[in-house]
């Protein structure tokens, strides 16, 4: 094979490593900030926590250079030699004849484009090479069968658009650093780092793939945008958006091959994100999977590059980890949820200070599935949304449905922790909702397996739909802790609104005016353990509306101090529960056993978890 080498000398090379340049505070660029640990999940706590470090700390522009000096060598790999060409600063692949393979290195002021046709796959390897652009966005990909960019073993590559923003209504303009009309693949397994200060990230107008290379795009738009689909597989990614989306996809509809448009997976590899809006934005589907994925997302103003914040022009007086006041901060006032629960969150209607864009952690216009990994949200609107209010362009109805299936999942949110205008289901994994509004809330709710817990200002499990089993616990661990009602069904069908039938649960609701167990037309208890306390002045008759209820509980009256432990034997299991907060009068319902063992003690033996409970 032919090797032919360019060598291109403009004027004398300036590589100014970690020379900044003076705009790049249109990013954001944090002086005092914290970065997740990779491979780990953050510590979600501590609301005035905020995560990122600066790009000076990620080497962002570490491969920056003055736009006028150059140099570079292209060689040909494999497959058609002689078919780029150079014009200007311009560097052009051309039309190839067969499966084709060149490489780039050294530095270029200028852009690249890829027209090489629709034929053939095109693979471009980055070897330790820098672009910078501020008159066009620095590559364009016009077509190709399949087009690779990869980022080689052991190099570190730097693409800088260094544009004002564009006008997106100018069909002649493309607003990613790197723009593609046809599928495009990101990969390799070296370093590729893509600044855009004013525009996108990476952008395919068809499907876009990461993989297994070490990327980080910082950016004013969308991170990564694919307009069909868009999957991560491996790698350790970085991605910084200070005014839009990280992942996003935009078409739902079915392609000319038959395949649905939309979705966005993620499977293995490291991925943190901070977003000033929605951290990964689904126009149908979003997967999870592989056991070795690691996703932290960071929104709104938990990201420190967030330069449009909904908090920031807000009332700052929400502090959603104090659950003495009801939704807001404002001290009483009842959530919405008990008197029978409101559909849609009831009277509280979730973050009053929300923005008027979404800020969600993970969010789905059809279904999101997590069947394995670890996915950690920081957010301030619903930290996992699924909605089903986006008509999909497949014609179907979404479906609104979020299906955890394993993984640990930890959020912190300002709203709903989990949310699906659909239903929720969790058959296994752990989830983890250290701060809500509403916990875990769907039209209907299905737990099954796995452990759960809930930390919430208003409902802790709150279902929406009117009619049949709204809510089932059916298996696995459940732990709420709640400031409206713990479990809240708004169906109005006969005993069966909440239906009991397998597991272990501790609700505790710890204000008057609401219940730990709340339903329109009563519930139904099958199987399980349930122990349940609420504030005596709280709605007993919904905590106890089971039909066969003496014959499978107990409801009593007990004082309770902060730290104490509650000890109930249920048939042959017994559950210890250190109390978060004093009760000097509090009801205690008890589903399982209608004679209980019931004793409070002043310390345990019990190996409690991270809840304070034991069950054994």
């Amino acid at each position: 094979m032919k090797t032919r080498f360019l060598s291109l000398l403009l004027c004398a090379l300036f590589l100014l490593t970690g020379c900044k340049n003076k705009n790049q505070e249109n990013l954001g660029n944090p002086d005092n900030s914290e970065g997740a640990v990779q491979g780990e999940v953050a510590d979600l706590g501590d609301d005035g926590k905020t995560f990122g470090e600066s790009l000076d700390s990620l080497g962002a522009y570490d491969g920056y250079f003055e736009e006028s000096s150059a140099d570079i060598k292209v060689e040909c790999i494999s497959g058609t030699p002689n078919a780029y060409t150079l014009n200007g600063t311009t560097l052009t692949f051309g039309k190839i004849s067969e499966e084709t393979v060149y490489s780039v290195s050294g530095t270029l002021g200028g852009n690249i484009v890829i027209d090489v046709g629709d034929s053939y796959k095109f693979d471009l390897e980055l070897h330790g090479f820098s672009l910078v652009s501020s008159t066009v966005n620095p590559i364009t990909v016009k077509s190709g069968d399949e087009v690779a960019i990869k980022a080689k073993k052991d190099t570190k590559n730097y693409i800088y658009d260094m544009r004002n923003a564009i006008d997106e209504s100018d069909e002649t303009l493309f607003s990613g650093a790197i723009h593609s009309e046809v599928d495009l693949e990101i990969g390799g397994k070296g370093e590729l780092v893509v600044i855009s200060e004013n525009n996108n990230g990476i952008h395919s107008k068809d499907d876009l793939q990461i993989k297994n290379l070490t990327l980080l795009v910082a950016c004013t738009d969308n991170s990564l945008k694919g307009n069909d689909s868009v999957e991560i597989e491996g790698g350790n990614t970085t991605l910084i958006s200070s005014g839009g989306d990280c992942i996003k996809t935009s078409n739902s509809d079915i392609s000319e091959k038959g395949n649905q448009r939309g979705s966005i997976t993620v499977s293995g590899g490291t991925h943190t994100l901070y977003s000033a809006r929605d951290g990964i934005d689904a126009a149908y589907n979003v997967t999870v999977s592989d056991s070795s994925t690691v996703i932290s997302i960071y929104t709104d103003k938990y990201s420190n590059y967030s330069k449009e914040s909904a908090a920031s022009t807000l009332d700052t007086g929400y502090m959603p980890g104090d659950l003495t006041k009801g939704p807001g901060g404002r001290p009483g006032g009842r959530p919405g949820g008990g008197m029978g629960g409101f559909p849609g969150g009831g009277m509280g209607g979730g973050n009053p200070n929300k923005g008027a864009y979404s800020t969600k952690g993970i969010k789905a216009s059809n279904e999101i599935f997590i069947n394995a990994g670890n996915v950690s949200i920081k957010s301030y609107d619903d930290s996992i949304h699924a909605g089903s209010d986006v008509a999909l362009e497949n014609g179907a109805s979404a479906l609104g449905n979020v299906t955890v299936n394993g993984g640990n999942i930890t959020v912190y949110s300002c709203d709903d922790g989990l949310h699906a205008d659909g239903k929720l289901s969790i058959s296994d994994g752990t989830v983890s909702v250290s701060n809500s509004f509403e916990g875990i809330e769907g039209a209907v709710v299905s737990i099954l397996g796995g452990y759960v817990s809930v930390n919430a200002t208003d409902d802790g499990v709150n279902a929406t739909s009117t009619s049949a089993a709204a809510i089932t616990i059916g298996g696995g661990t459940l732990y709420i802790y709640c400031t409206g009602d713990g479990i809240d069904s708004n169906s109005r069908s006969s005993y069966n609104g909440i239906v009991f039938s397998g597991g272990k649960t501790v609700v505790i609701s710890n204000s008057g005016g609401n219940s730990a167990i709340d339903s329109e037309q009563g519930y139904s208890y099958i199987g399980g353990s349930v122990v349940a306390v609420m504030p005596r002045g709280s709605m007993a008759n919904e905590a106890i509306s089971c039909q066969n209820f003496t014959d499978v509980g107990k409801y009593t009256q007990i004082s309770l101090s902060k730290d104490s432990f509650l000890v109930v034997g249920i048939g042959e299991t017994s559950a210890t529960v250190k109390m978060p907060a004093s009760f000097s009068s509090a009801y205690l319902i008890v589903l399982g056993d209608n004679s209980p063992s019931i004793t409070t003690e002043s310390s345990t033996q019990q190996t409690l978890d991270k809840n304070g409970v034991a069950w054994n």
